[in-house]
């Protein structure tokens, strides 16, 4: 297992899947810390002309069947990622 602490102070408990260092691809389930009745996510690093890209594919359904989970989630990936890139460039969040 692997806790995940989010910047909005939301803690989320995640399950390994997945790891293929060779094809860097990584597979998990958040199993605790939020909603939902299913999970699964998965990244993987392609190369791409600028670098690097993310690939971050998730499959998710929420405990309440009236939650826009995709809506919900594409806000806090997209955010994530860009956090991820500012770690990558600068060796910050901040």
């Amino acid at each position: 297992m692997r806790t995940l602490r989010r910047a909005d102070g939301g803690v989320l408990l995640e399950r390994p899947l997945e790891r293929d260092d060779a094809e860097y691809t990584y597979a998990y389930s958040v199993v605790a810390g939020i909603p939902l009745r299913s999970h699964r996510a998965s990244f993987t690093v392609a190369p791409s002309a600028a670098g690097s890209r993310i690939i971050w594919h998730t499959e998710a359904e929420h405990d309440d069947p009236e939650v826009d989970i995709e809506a919900r989630l594409a806000d806090r990936q997209h955010d994530a990622l860009l956090g991820l890139k500012a770690l990558l460039e600068t060796g910050s969040t901040a």
